[in-house]
């Protein structure tokens, strides 16, 4: 009786979630917010290149790209101790909603309030820090040394990209006279009514001030829906009408007058704005860029993980 070999049974190997097919993930990562999209291009560098050549949401995509160009300009030890001193839940639909009054915000601005990550914060207009800790604290020589500030104190937004001030974020809606853009050669638009947003729909005609404009010609002017921001020295346009719509997730300084041009815009778009302008100020010294980095993990037992 002839004998019978048996081949010993090929040993399984088990798959781990980097080995996802690519076409899965593809259509994985366009359902993720941005938070988990940033975690998702840590696991691996299959991961990684998979995120960069999927089909995202334009505005998750350009949120995307500009925290990561802010990540990798960080120089070593780079960070935001006050964030996990100052951090505080809140409901960020809530918060969105509060800030825009109804207005159709930019895609932009709505997705950065909705899903930029709560240890990337800056500013006065974040939903999760609590303004009432924004009081004078010690910094640490070193920091002082850093950026070239005095020793001893500081005011209490220092670490953060905004001035420290009393005043909230804020909505409005302005009419401005004197053309339909900013960026024409020599146009000057100038302010001729200014409304908090709860009063624009039951007759107010203006709040504060009305400039010598005369009567508003229809063709020569715009309306804006502007949330003031950083103390009420910068707005970004959050909705428009009469062509002030062109204008939408523009960043300008809010100046005397309210006076709109070319020189005053900061930012054609909310993302721009992010990228250029996330300063840690200091009273006495110029500001300079603001760099992160990913929090610690005593950080994240504070903060919402991704």
């Amino acid at each position: 009786m002839a004998s019978t070999t048996l081949s010993p049974a090929p040993k399984s190997t088990q798959a781990g979630v980097a080995d996802l097919p690519t076409e899965l993930l593809f259509a994985i990562f366009r359902l993720l917010p941005l938070k988990s999209l940033i975690a998702a291009k840590g696991v691996c560098r299959h991961w990684s290149s998979a995120v960069r050549q999927s089909r995202l949401d334009p505005a998750r995509r350009r949120l995307l790209d500009a925290f990561e160009d802010i990540i990798a300009s960080a120089p070593p030890g780079a960070g935001r101790p006050r964030v996990a001193t100052s951090y505080c839940a809140q409901d960020r639909e809530q918060y969105l909603e509060f800030l825009t009054k109804g207005a159709t915000a930019p895609d932009e601005f709505v997705l950065w309030v909705r899903e930029w990550p709560a240890w990337g914060v800056f500013g006065w207009l974040w939903p999760d820090l609590d303004e009432r800790k924004k009081v004078l604290v010690p910094r640490a020589p070193l920091l002082d040394l850093t950026l070239g500030g005095l020793g001893g104190w500081s005011a209490g937004a220092y670490g953060w990209s905004e001035p420290a001030s009393i005043t909230k974020p804020h909505v409005k809606c302005v009419t401005f006279t004197g053309g339909r853009t900013p960026f024409a050669p020599g146009a000057i638009l100038r302010v001729v009514k200014v409304v908090p947003i709860e009063f624009a729909g039951i007759g107010i005609q203006s709040t504060g001030f009305m400039t010598d404009g005369g009567a508003i010609d229809p063709d020569e002017g715009i309306d804006l829906v502007i949330l003031c921001f950083g103390g009420g020295n910068r707005a970004v346009v959050l909705d428009g009408k009469n062509g002030g719509e062109e204008l939408k997730g523009m960043v300008y300084k809010v100046v005397e007058g309210y006076a709109l041009t070319e020189r005053t815009v900061c930012a054609k778009t909310w993302v721009d704005y992010l990228r250029e302008n996330l300063l840690t100020p200091h009273p006495m010294n110029p500001p300079v860029k603001f760099h992160s980095q990913q929090p610690t993990a005593e950080l994240l037992t504070i903060i919402e993980p991704f």
